[in-house]
Protein backbone atom coordinates (compact mmCIF):
# COMPACT_ATOMS: atom_id res chain seq x y z
CA UNK A 1 0.00 0.00 0.00
CA UNK A 2 1.17 3.96 -0.93
CA UNK A 3 1.75 5.19 2.11
CA UNK A 4 2.34 9.05 0.62
CA UNK A 5 -1.23 9.96 -0.04
CA UNK A 6 -2.15 9.67 3.66
CA UNK A 7 1.19 11.40 4.94
CA UNK A 8 0.83 14.04 2.69
CA UNK A 9 -2.99 15.03 3.28
CA UNK A 10 -1.88 14.80 7.36
CA UNK A 11 0.90 17.00 6.61
CA UNK A 12 -1.43 19.18 4.75
CA UNK A 13 -4.46 19.07 7.45
CA UNK A 14 -1.42 19.90 10.26
CA UNK A 15 -0.73 23.05 7.99
CA UNK A 16 -3.60 24.60 7.34
CA UNK A 17 -4.32 24.14 11.03
CA UNK A 18 -1.89 25.37 11.79
CA UNK A 19 -2.58 28.45 9.68
CA UNK A 20 -5.99 28.83 11.40
CA UNK A 21 -4.38 29.35 14.63
CA UNK A 22 -1.63 32.23 13.41
CA UNK A 23 -4.85 33.91 11.40
CA UNK A 24 -6.56 33.80 14.53
CA UNK A 25 -3.91 35.18 16.14
CA UNK A 26 -3.08 37.91 13.88
CA UNK A 27 -6.94 39.19 14.25
CA UNK A 28 -6.64 39.49 17.36
CA UNK A 29 -3.25 41.49 17.44
CA UNK A 30 -4.68 44.18 14.71
CA UNK A 31 -8.48 44.33 16.33
CA UNK A 32 -6.86 44.88 19.56
CA UNK A 33 -8.60 45.67 22.57
CA UNK A 34 -11.70 44.04 21.26
CA UNK A 35 -10.38 40.57 22.79
CA UNK A 36 -10.99 41.85 25.77
CA UNK A 37 -14.28 43.79 24.82
CA UNK A 38 -15.68 40.69 22.91
CA UNK A 39 -18.80 40.61 24.42
CA UNK A 40 -20.09 44.49 24.67
CA UNK A 41 -18.20 46.39 21.91
CA UNK A 42 -17.54 46.32 18.31
CA UNK A 43 -15.05 48.07 15.73
CA UNK A 44 -16.00 51.54 15.14
CA UNK A 45 -14.06 50.94 11.96
CA UNK A 46 -15.92 53.97 9.40
CA UNK A 47 -18.07 55.11 12.26
CA UNK A 48 -21.21 54.21 9.71
CA UNK A 49 -22.73 52.28 12.31
CA UNK A 50 -23.50 49.37 9.39
CA UNK A 51 -22.44 46.88 12.48
CA UNK A 52 -26.02 47.60 13.62
CA UNK A 53 -27.59 46.66 10.19
CA UNK A 54 -25.80 43.81 10.13
CA UNK A 55 -26.79 42.14 13.17
CA UNK A 56 -30.51 43.14 12.08
CA UNK A 57 -29.86 40.73 9.25
CA UNK A 58 -28.13 38.10 11.66
CA UNK A 59 -31.84 38.32 13.39
CA UNK A 60 -33.89 38.72 10.40
CA UNK A 61 -32.54 35.43 8.58
CA UNK A 62 -33.25 32.68 11.67
CA UNK A 63 -37.02 35.09 12.45
CA UNK A 64 -37.84 34.24 8.70
CA UNK A 65 -36.45 31.07 8.24
CA UNK A 66 -37.57 29.75 11.22
CA UNK A 67 -40.30 31.51 12.52
CA UNK A 68 -42.39 32.85 10.27
CA UNK A 69 -41.61 30.22 7.70
CA UNK A 70 -41.18 32.58 4.80
CA UNK A 71 -38.90 34.05 2.04
CA UNK A 72 -35.84 36.14 3.62
CA UNK A 73 -35.31 38.38 0.94
CA UNK A 74 -38.67 40.37 2.13
CA UNK A 75 -39.70 41.88 5.02
CA UNK A 76 -42.12 44.11 6.61
CA UNK A 77 -40.69 44.22 9.91
CA UNK A 78 -38.87 47.34 8.42
CA UNK A 79 -40.08 50.26 6.27
CA UNK A 80 -43.64 48.52 8.05
CA UNK A 81 -46.51 48.72 6.27
CA UNK A 82 -45.08 49.01 2.78
CA UNK A 83 -42.28 46.92 3.59
CA UNK A 84 -39.03 46.26 1.36
CA UNK A 85 -36.79 43.99 -0.55
CA UNK A 86 -33.14 43.21 1.02
CA UNK A 87 -31.41 41.42 -1.87
CA UNK A 88 -28.63 43.73 -2.22
CA UNK A 89 -28.39 43.68 1.97
CA UNK A 90 -29.26 40.09 3.08
CA UNK A 91 -26.15 38.40 2.74
CA UNK A 92 -27.54 34.98 2.97
CA UNK A 93 -24.79 32.66 4.06
CA UNK A 94 -22.89 35.76 6.13
CA UNK A 95 -26.50 34.98 7.89
CA UNK A 96 -26.15 31.37 8.11
CA UNK A 97 -22.66 31.39 9.19
CA UNK A 98 -23.97 33.83 12.45
CA UNK A 99 -26.67 31.35 12.76
CA UNK A 100 -24.29 28.68 12.94
CA UNK A 101 -21.65 30.23 15.76
CA UNK A 102 -25.20 31.63 17.56
CA UNK A 103 -26.19 27.78 17.52
CA UNK A 104 -22.82 26.24 18.62
CA UNK A 105 -21.83 29.22 21.27
CA UNK A 106 -25.16 29.25 22.58
CA UNK A 107 -25.34 32.77 22.45
CA UNK A 108 -27.87 35.14 21.23
CA UNK A 109 -28.05 35.72 17.28
CA UNK A 110 -28.33 39.47 17.99
CA UNK A 111 -25.06 39.41 20.65
CA UNK A 112 -21.99 41.53 20.01
CA UNK A 113 -20.33 38.32 20.70
CA UNK A 114 -21.62 36.68 17.15
CA UNK A 115 -20.60 39.22 15.31
CA UNK A 116 -17.10 39.90 16.62
CA UNK A 117 -16.93 35.85 15.72
CA UNK A 118 -17.46 36.59 12.52
CA UNK A 119 -14.75 39.23 12.24
CA UNK A 120 -12.38 36.64 13.11
CA UNK A 121 -13.64 33.85 10.94
CA UNK A 122 -13.16 36.67 8.08
CA UNK A 123 -9.72 36.94 9.16
CA UNK A 124 -9.24 33.00 8.71
CA UNK A 125 -11.58 32.43 5.58
CA UNK A 126 -9.22 35.29 3.96
CA UNK A 127 -5.50 34.33 5.21
CA UNK A 128 -6.48 30.81 4.04
CA UNK A 129 -7.44 31.69 0.85
CA UNK A 130 -4.42 34.31 0.06
CA UNK A 131 -2.34 31.50 1.15
CA UNK A 132 -3.74 29.42 -1.29
CA UNK A 133 -3.52 31.17 -3.91
CA UNK A 134 -0.29 32.64 -3.64
CA UNK A 135 1.47 28.86 -3.24
CA UNK A 136 -0.75 27.70 -6.47
CA UNK A 137 1.69 30.85 -8.22
CA UNK A 138 4.63 31.32 -5.69
CA UNK A 139 5.30 27.30 -5.01
CA UNK A 140 6.45 28.37 -1.39
CA UNK A 141 4.71 27.48 1.10
CA UNK A 142 6.45 30.52 3.24
CA UNK A 143 6.02 33.43 0.82
CA UNK A 144 2.41 32.48 1.07
CA UNK A 145 2.16 33.30 4.18
CA UNK A 146 4.16 36.01 4.17
CA UNK A 147 2.08 37.09 1.34
CA UNK A 148 -1.09 36.30 3.42
CA UNK A 149 -0.67 38.55 6.45
CA UNK A 150 -0.26 41.46 3.89
CA UNK A 151 -3.85 40.93 2.58
CA UNK A 152 -5.86 39.97 6.04
CA UNK A 153 -4.22 43.03 7.46
CA UNK A 154 -4.55 45.34 4.92
CA UNK A 155 -5.72 49.32 5.24
CA UNK A 156 -9.10 48.11 3.59
CA UNK A 157 -9.86 45.70 6.04
CA UNK A 158 -9.42 47.32 9.15
CA UNK A 159 -10.95 50.13 7.98
CA UNK A 160 -14.08 48.10 7.07
CA UNK A 161 -14.48 45.73 10.33
CA UNK A 162 -18.26 46.76 10.67
CA UNK A 163 -18.90 45.63 6.89
CA UNK A 164 -18.57 41.67 7.49
CA UNK A 165 -19.51 41.75 3.45
CA UNK A 166 -16.80 43.33 2.66
CA UNK A 167 -14.58 41.45 5.00
CA UNK A 168 -15.36 37.78 3.47
CA UNK A 169 -13.71 38.66 0.11
CA UNK A 170 -11.87 35.19 1.13
CA UNK A 171 -14.44 33.43 -0.89
CA UNK A 172 -13.59 35.43 -4.30
CA UNK A 173 -9.89 35.12 -3.89
CA UNK A 174 -10.57 31.44 -3.90
CA UNK A 175 -12.89 31.23 -6.79
CA UNK A 176 -10.35 32.62 -9.04
CA UNK A 177 -7.61 30.06 -7.46
CA UNK A 178 -10.01 27.30 -8.81
CA UNK A 179 -10.88 28.81 -11.58
CA UNK A 180 -6.75 29.03 -12.20
CA UNK A 181 -6.43 25.43 -11.58
CA UNK A 182 -8.73 24.61 -13.53
CA UNK A 183 -6.37 26.06 -16.27
CA UNK A 184 -4.09 23.82 -15.60
CA UNK A 185 -5.75 20.58 -13.85
CA UNK A 186 -9.06 20.08 -15.88
CA UNK A 187 -11.44 17.89 -13.44
CA UNK A 188 -14.50 18.02 -11.55
CA UNK A 189 -13.11 19.35 -8.36
CA UNK A 190 -11.62 22.58 -9.32
CA UNK A 191 -14.55 23.29 -11.50
CA UNK A 192 -17.26 22.30 -8.60
CA UNK A 193 -14.85 24.49 -6.31
CA UNK A 194 -15.03 27.50 -8.42
CA UNK A 195 -18.83 27.51 -8.86
CA UNK A 196 -19.33 27.05 -5.07
CA UNK A 197 -16.73 29.75 -3.95
CA UNK A 198 -18.32 32.20 -6.61
CA UNK A 199 -21.87 31.64 -5.35
CA UNK A 200 -20.83 31.91 -1.67
CA UNK A 201 -19.18 34.96 -2.77
CA UNK A 202 -22.36 36.05 -4.68
CA UNK A 203 -24.30 35.04 -1.38
CA UNK A 204 -22.17 36.89 0.67
CA UNK A 205 -21.32 40.76 -1.24
CA UNK A 206 -22.64 41.68 -5.16
CA UNK A 207 -19.78 44.16 -5.10
CA UNK A 208 -17.65 41.17 -3.85
CA UNK A 209 -18.91 39.07 -6.71
CA UNK A 210 -18.49 42.00 -9.29
CA UNK A 211 -14.46 42.05 -8.16
CA UNK A 212 -14.08 38.64 -7.89
CA UNK A 213 -15.38 38.44 -11.89
CA UNK A 214 -12.95 41.46 -12.63
CA UNK A 215 -10.44 39.39 -10.61
CA UNK A 216 -10.75 36.22 -12.70
CA UNK A 217 -10.77 37.98 -15.89
CA UNK A 218 -7.56 39.43 -15.24
CA UNK A 219 -6.11 36.56 -13.76
CA UNK A 220 -6.90 34.35 -16.65
CA UNK A 221 -5.52 36.61 -19.02
CA UNK A 222 -2.25 36.70 -17.02
CA UNK A 223 -2.13 32.67 -16.92
CA UNK A 224 -3.67 32.66 -20.63
CA UNK A 225 -0.38 30.33 -21.50
CA UNK A 226 -1.84 27.76 -19.26
CA UNK A 227 -4.32 27.49 -21.29
CA UNK A 228 -2.66 27.86 -24.89
CA UNK A 229 -0.26 25.13 -24.37
CA UNK A 230 -2.50 22.76 -22.76
CA UNK A 231 -3.09 19.71 -24.67
CA UNK A 232 -7.08 18.74 -23.40
CA UNK A 233 -8.46 22.77 -23.64
CA UNK A 234 -11.84 20.74 -24.77
CA UNK A 235 -11.85 19.45 -21.54
CA UNK A 236 -11.63 22.78 -19.96
CA UNK A 237 -13.84 24.49 -21.41
CA UNK A 238 -16.25 22.21 -20.63
CA UNK A 239 -15.57 21.80 -16.89
CA UNK A 240 -15.76 25.96 -17.08
CA UNK A 241 -19.01 25.40 -18.62
CA UNK A 242 -20.33 22.97 -15.73
CA UNK A 243 -18.99 25.20 -13.30
CA UNK A 244 -20.88 28.66 -14.66
CA UNK A 245 -23.65 26.41 -15.20
CA UNK A 246 -23.91 25.56 -11.56
CA UNK A 247 -23.19 29.08 -10.64
CA UNK A 248 -26.57 30.01 -12.56
CA UNK A 249 -28.63 27.49 -10.53
CA UNK A 250 -27.48 28.64 -7.57
CA UNK A 251 -27.58 32.30 -7.98
CA UNK A 252 -31.17 32.53 -9.11
CA UNK A 253 -33.18 33.33 -5.68
CA UNK A 254 -30.59 36.19 -5.20
CA UNK A 255 -30.82 37.22 -9.04
CA UNK A 256 -35.14 36.65 -8.24
CA UNK A 257 -35.16 39.37 -5.51
CA UNK A 258 -33.34 42.04 -6.86
CA UNK A 259 -36.08 43.05 -8.84
CA UNK A 260 -37.88 44.19 -5.68
CA UNK A 261 -35.05 46.52 -4.98
CA UNK A 262 -34.48 50.04 -6.09
CA UNK A 263 -31.12 51.18 -6.48
CA UNK A 264 -30.35 54.91 -5.36
CA UNK A 265 -26.85 54.34 -5.11
CA UNK A 266 -26.81 53.26 -8.93
CA UNK A 267 -24.86 56.26 -9.92
CA UNK A 268 -23.47 58.07 -13.14
CA UNK A 269 -19.72 58.47 -13.44
CA UNK A 270 -19.61 61.89 -12.20
CA UNK A 271 -20.96 61.32 -8.73
CA UNK A 272 -18.11 58.51 -8.25
CA UNK A 273 -15.50 61.07 -8.63
CA UNK A 274 -15.66 61.58 -5.17
CA UNK A 275 -15.83 58.02 -4.07
CA UNK A 276 -12.15 57.59 -6.50
CA UNK A 277 -8.67 57.13 -4.95
CA UNK A 278 -6.29 60.07 -5.57
CA UNK A 279 -2.83 58.58 -6.29
CA UNK A 280 -1.25 60.08 -2.77
CA UNK A 281 -3.91 57.96 -1.60
CA UNK A 282 -1.94 54.60 -2.54
CA UNK A 283 1.41 55.83 -1.13
CA UNK A 284 0.24 57.91 1.90
CA UNK A 285 -1.45 56.73 5.24
CA UNK A 286 -3.46 58.40 7.38
CA UNK A 287 -3.29 59.24 11.31
CA UNK A 288 -6.60 57.48 11.22
CA UNK A 289 -5.48 54.10 10.68
CA UNK A 290 -1.61 54.41 10.42
CA UNK A 291 0.51 54.29 13.43
CA UNK A 292 3.37 55.33 11.85
CA UNK A 293 1.33 57.91 10.15
CA UNK A 294 1.00 59.64 13.97
CA UNK A 295 4.53 59.55 14.54
CA UNK A 296 5.07 60.98 11.31
CA UNK A 297 2.31 63.24 12.01
CA UNK A 298 0.71 62.49 8.17
CA UNK A 299 -2.28 63.49 6.78
CA UNK A 300 -2.32 62.67 3.40
CA UNK A 301 -4.72 61.42 1.33
CA UNK A 302 -7.46 63.80 -1.21
CA UNK A 303 -9.96 61.94 0.67
CA UNK A 304 -9.17 61.17 4.51
CA UNK A 305 -11.94 58.00 4.03
CA UNK A 306 -10.25 56.60 0.85
CA UNK A 307 -6.62 56.94 2.03
CA UNK A 308 -7.52 55.02 5.51
CA UNK A 309 -8.62 51.81 3.07
CA UNK A 310 -6.55 52.07 0.11
CA UNK A 311 -3.01 53.05 1.52
CA UNK A 312 -0.55 50.01 -0.05
CA UNK A 313 2.15 50.40 2.69
CA UNK A 314 5.68 51.23 2.27
CA UNK A 315 6.61 47.98 3.28
CA UNK A 316 5.18 46.41 0.56
CA UNK A 317 5.97 49.16 -2.27
CA UNK A 318 9.99 48.11 -0.76
CA UNK A 319 9.27 44.64 -1.65
CA UNK A 320 7.66 45.70 -4.79
CA UNK A 321 11.16 47.65 -5.77
CA UNK A 322 13.18 45.11 -4.66
CA UNK A 323 11.87 42.46 -6.99
CA UNK A 324 12.04 44.53 -9.90
CA UNK A 325 16.03 45.68 -9.50
CA UNK A 326 16.98 42.37 -7.98
CA UNK A 327 15.31 40.17 -10.42
CA UNK A 328 15.11 42.40 -13.46
CA UNK A 329 14.12 40.12 -16.33
CA UNK A 330 13.31 37.13 -14.16
CA UNK A 331 10.26 39.03 -12.00
CA UNK A 332 7.31 38.23 -12.64
CA UNK A 333 5.97 41.13 -14.02
CA UNK A 334 2.50 40.26 -15.38
CA UNK A 335 1.33 40.10 -11.66
CA UNK A 336 2.88 43.49 -12.02
CA UNK A 337 1.03 44.58 -14.76
CA UNK A 338 -2.44 43.71 -13.50
CA UNK A 339 -1.69 45.36 -10.12
CA UNK A 340 -1.28 48.61 -12.29
CA UNK A 341 -4.19 48.07 -14.05
CA UNK A 342 -6.48 47.68 -10.92
CA UNK A 343 -4.77 50.25 -9.21
CA UNK A 344 -5.44 53.09 -12.16
CA UNK A 345 -9.03 51.54 -12.27
CA UNK A 346 -9.02 52.37 -8.62
CA UNK A 347 -8.64 55.92 -9.55
CA UNK A 348 -12.35 57.01 -11.03
CA UNK A 349 -13.23 58.61 -13.95
CA UNK A 350 -11.52 61.31 -13.47
CA UNK A 351 -7.73 61.86 -11.81
CA UNK A 352 -7.25 63.78 -8.93
CA UNK A 353 -3.82 64.99 -7.51
CA UNK A 354 -3.59 67.47 -5.16
CA UNK A 355 -6.83 68.88 -4.99
CA UNK A 356 -6.87 69.32 -8.65
CA UNK A 357 -9.00 66.95 -11.01
CA UNK A 358 -7.59 66.22 -14.39
CA UNK A 359 -8.31 64.45 -17.45
CA UNK A 360 -12.44 64.66 -16.21
CA UNK A 361 -14.36 61.98 -17.40
CA UNK A 362 -11.72 59.93 -19.50
CA UNK A 363 -9.61 57.98 -17.27
CA UNK A 364 -10.00 53.92 -17.89
CA UNK A 365 -12.56 53.70 -15.27
CA UNK A 366 -14.99 55.87 -17.11
CA UNK A 367 -15.22 53.12 -20.07
CA UNK A 368 -15.62 50.09 -17.42
CA UNK A 369 -18.57 51.93 -15.83
CA UNK A 370 -19.62 52.53 -19.14
CA UNK A 371 -18.85 49.10 -19.92
CA UNK A 372 -20.13 46.42 -17.14
CA UNK A 373 -24.21 46.67 -16.13
CA UNK A 374 -24.79 48.29 -12.14
CA UNK A 375 -21.45 48.62 -11.44
CA UNK A 376 -22.28 52.13 -10.04
CA UNK A 377 -23.89 49.53 -7.42
CA UNK A 378 -20.23 49.37 -5.79
CA UNK A 379 -20.69 53.41 -5.56
CA UNK A 380 -17.15 53.00 -4.66
CA UNK A 381 -14.28 53.06 -7.46
CA UNK A 382 -11.11 53.20 -4.82
CA UNK A 383 -12.31 49.71 -3.62
CA UNK A 384 -10.31 48.36 -6.74
CA UNK A 385 -7.23 49.26 -5.19
CA UNK A 386 -7.76 46.24 -2.80
CA UNK A 387 -7.46 44.17 -6.25
CA UNK A 388 -4.29 45.87 -6.96
CA UNK A 389 -3.30 45.42 -3.58
CA UNK A 390 -3.65 41.42 -3.86
CA UNK A 391 -1.82 41.21 -6.86
CA UNK A 392 1.03 43.65 -6.35
CA UNK A 393 1.61 40.83 -2.99
CA UNK A 394 1.10 37.68 -5.59
CA UNK A 395 4.19 39.51 -7.65
CA UNK A 396 6.39 39.61 -4.50
CA UNK A 397 5.82 36.40 -3.47
CA UNK A 398 6.72 34.98 -6.38
CA UNK A 399 9.47 37.27 -6.72
CA UNK A 400 10.61 36.20 -3.39
CA UNK A 401 10.50 32.28 -4.15
CA UNK A 402 12.52 33.06 -7.11
CA UNK A 403 15.17 34.90 -5.48
CA UNK A 404 15.32 32.85 -2.84
CA UNK A 405 15.73 29.81 -5.73
CA UNK A 406 18.32 31.53 -6.92
CA UNK A 407 20.09 31.97 -3.67
CA UNK A 408 20.80 28.27 -1.95
CA UNK A 409 22.22 30.40 1.34
CA UNK A 410 19.18 32.14 2.13
CA UNK A 411 16.76 28.80 1.24
CA UNK A 412 19.34 27.13 3.90
CA UNK A 413 18.58 29.59 6.69
CA UNK A 414 14.94 30.15 5.74
CA UNK A 415 14.63 26.63 6.93
CA UNK A 416 15.45 26.86 9.90
CA UNK A 417 12.72 27.30 11.88
CA UNK A 418 13.43 29.44 14.70
CA UNK A 419 15.14 31.81 11.51
CA UNK A 420 11.40 31.45 9.65
CA UNK A 421 9.59 32.33 12.94
CA UNK A 422 11.65 35.44 13.99
CA UNK A 423 11.37 36.80 10.61
CA UNK A 424 7.41 36.49 10.27
CA UNK A 425 7.37 37.72 13.94
CA UNK A 426 9.03 41.02 12.37
CA UNK A 427 7.36 41.38 9.30
CA UNK A 428 4.23 41.17 11.15
CA UNK A 429 5.19 43.79 13.64
CA UNK A 430 5.96 45.96 10.93
CA UNK A 431 2.75 45.04 9.38
CA UNK A 432 0.98 46.13 12.76
CA UNK A 433 2.89 49.09 12.80
CA UNK A 434 2.14 50.74 9.54
CA UNK A 435 -1.63 49.14 8.59
CA UNK A 436 -3.04 49.83 12.07
CA UNK A 437 -2.82 51.32 15.23
CA UNK A 438 -1.73 50.60 18.42
CA UNK A 439 -5.85 50.16 19.46
CA UNK A 440 -8.85 50.30 17.09
CA UNK A 441 -11.35 52.28 18.15
CA UNK A 442 -14.40 50.46 19.55
CA UNK A 443 -18.47 51.06 20.04
CA UNK A 444 -20.28 50.48 23.04
CA UNK A 445 -23.70 48.09 21.65
CA UNK A 446 -25.99 49.61 24.19
CA UNK A 447 -29.76 49.01 24.53
CA UNK A 448 -32.23 51.76 25.65
CA UNK A 449 -34.23 50.30 28.48
CA UNK A 450 -37.71 51.58 27.42
CA UNK A 451 -37.57 48.45 24.60
CA UNK A 452 -38.00 46.41 27.42
CA UNK A 453 -41.14 47.96 27.81
CA UNK A 454 -41.90 48.05 24.21
CA UNK A 455 -41.56 43.87 24.06
CA UNK A 456 -43.71 43.48 26.97
CA UNK A 457 -47.06 45.12 25.97
CA UNK A 458 -49.06 42.87 23.67
CA UNK A 459 -50.55 45.62 22.37
CA UNK A 460 -47.87 47.04 20.35
CA UNK A 461 -47.67 45.90 17.37
CA UNK A 462 -45.55 48.37 15.32
CA UNK A 463 -43.39 51.31 16.41
CA UNK A 464 -41.82 54.35 15.32
CA UNK A 465 -38.80 55.92 16.57
CA UNK A 466 -37.61 59.27 15.96
CA UNK A 467 -36.71 61.46 15.53
CA UNK A 468 -34.80 60.92 12.25
CA UNK A 469 -34.54 64.35 10.85
CA UNK A 470 -31.05 65.47 11.89
CA UNK A 471 -29.85 61.72 10.28
CA UNK A 472 -31.36 58.84 8.86
CA UNK A 473 -28.29 56.64 8.95
CA UNK A 474 -29.58 56.65 13.20
CA UNK A 475 -32.27 54.46 11.91
CA UNK A 476 -29.71 51.75 11.84
CA UNK A 477 -29.50 51.58 15.27
CA UNK A 478 -33.22 51.65 15.50
CA UNK A 479 -33.13 48.21 13.64
CA UNK A 480 -30.37 46.82 16.12
CA UNK A 481 -32.83 47.69 19.09
CA UNK A 482 -35.77 46.01 17.20
CA UNK A 483 -33.90 42.80 17.45
CA UNK A 484 -34.50 43.07 21.17
CA UNK A 485 -38.24 44.61 21.11
CA UNK A 486 -39.25 42.16 17.97
CA UNK A 487 -42.43 44.59 17.08
CA UNK A 488 -42.58 45.87 13.27
CA UNK A 489 -41.01 49.64 12.72
CA UNK A 490 -41.74 51.77 10.64
CA UNK A 491 -38.09 52.72 10.35
CA UNK A 492 -35.09 51.40 8.44
CA UNK A 493 -31.89 51.79 7.12
CA UNK A 494 -30.93 50.29 3.97
CA UNK A 495 -29.64 51.76 0.79
CA UNK A 496 -30.91 49.26 -1.85
CA UNK A 497 -35.00 49.07 -0.77
CA UNK A 498 -38.07 48.41 -2.73
CA UNK A 499 -40.08 51.83 -4.15
CA UNK A 500 -42.97 51.40 -1.91
CA UNK A 501 -40.45 51.61 1.61
CA UNK A 502 -39.97 55.59 0.42
CA UNK A 503 -43.69 56.02 0.98
CA UNK A 504 -44.19 57.05 5.07
CA UNK A 505 -40.42 56.97 5.57
CA UNK A 506 -39.69 60.04 3.24
CA UNK A 507 -42.04 62.05 4.75
CA UNK A 508 -41.27 60.46 8.14
CA UNK A 509 -37.83 62.20 7.35
CA UNK A 510 -38.86 66.10 6.65
CA UNK A 511 -41.36 65.79 10.30
CA UNK A 512 -39.89 68.90 12.41
CA UNK A 513 -42.46 68.45 15.14
CA UNK A 514 -44.97 65.96 15.71
CA UNK A 515 -48.60 66.89 15.96
CA UNK A 516 -51.78 65.84 15.35
CA UNK A 517 -51.71 65.70 11.73
CA UNK A 518 -48.19 63.00 12.14
CA UNK A 519 -49.91 60.81 15.08
CA UNK A 520 -52.99 60.61 13.17
CA UNK A 521 -51.10 59.42 8.85
CA UNK A 522 -49.10 56.97 11.76
CA UNK A 523 -52.37 55.55 12.84
CA UNK A 524 -53.66 55.07 9.88
CA UNK A 525 -50.51 53.25 8.92
CA UNK A 526 -51.12 51.02 11.61
CA UNK A 527 -48.41 52.49 13.88
CA UNK A 528 -49.68 52.07 17.80
CA UNK A 529 -46.69 53.86 19.70
CA UNK A 530 -43.89 55.81 19.35
CA UNK A 531 -40.09 55.68 20.94
CA UNK A 532 -39.44 59.45 20.93
CA UNK A 533 -35.29 60.16 21.67
CA UNK A 534 -34.07 63.78 23.35
CA UNK A 535 -31.17 65.35 22.89
CA UNK A 536 -30.76 65.41 26.08
CA UNK A 537 -30.54 61.15 26.10
CA UNK A 538 -33.88 60.85 27.79
CA UNK A 539 -36.49 58.43 25.49
CA UNK A 540 -40.02 57.95 25.99
CA UNK A 541 -42.73 55.65 24.70
CA UNK A 542 -45.69 57.92 23.43
CA UNK A 543 -49.06 55.75 22.58
CA UNK A 544 -50.85 56.42 19.61
CA UNK A 545 -54.73 56.18 20.21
Amino acid sequence: MDTATPTASRTTVGLYAALVVAYVGIAILFTWPLILHFTTHTPEADASGDQFQTIWFFWWMKKALFALHQNPYWTTDIYFPYGTGLAYHLCPLTNLVALAVSTITGAAINSTSVFNALIVLSFVLTGLAAFTLIRQFSGSTLAAFWGSIFIVGAPYRIWHLNHLNLLSFGWGILAVHFALRLLRQPGIRPAIGAAVCLTAMFHTCLTGTAFTVLLLIGCVLVDWGAFREAANRRRILMMAALSAAIVAVLVVPGLIALRHVDSPWNLRWEDTVQFSAAISDLFVPTTQTSLVAQWLHLEGGFAPGLSSEIFLGWILLAATVAVIVLLRRHAPWRWLVLAAVFLILSLGPTLKISGRYLFDGIMPYRWLFDTVPYLGLSRTPGRLAMLGHLCLVVFCACGFAIWRAQHPGLDRALRRVPVAIIATLVLIVGLFLEYTRTSIRLWEMTVPPIYQQVASDPSIRAIYDGPIAASSQICNRYMYWQTFHGKKSANGYITHRSRKAWTLFDRMSQWRQFGDAERAELRTAGIDAMVWHEESGETRLIRLP
